[in-house]
């Protein structure tokens, strides 16, 4: 389960880093990505509304809830469910 992890921070206003990206999500997208911005990711169209939910759960220092499916770098891979929750 821990190789499923990530942790971002927030370095100001719709800025993020990732502290952390498991060493399975590294596989799924095939490179590491800890340390490195959210916005030096592919996410294509999907950075926007990820960086919306970042900051809503920061805002309103809340969990969201989250399932869909992962699109990265045009590669569909599977179903996913996600809780995203603020560290004070």
């Amino acid at each position: 389960m821990l190789g499923r992890i990530i942790l971002s921070e927030r370095e100001g206003p719709r800025r993020f880093r990732y502290r952390l990206f498991g060493i399975e999500m590294r596989e799924a997208v095939g490179r590491e990505l800890t340390g490195q911005p959210l916005d030096h990711s592919t996410m294509d169209g999907a950075l926007e509304p990820f960086l919306d939910m970042l900051e809503t759960v920061v805002g309103g220092g809340e969990p969201v809830f989250l399932s869909g499916s992962i699109w990265w770098e045009d590669r569909a891979y599977r179903t996913f469910h996600e809780v995203t929750t603020p560290f004070r």
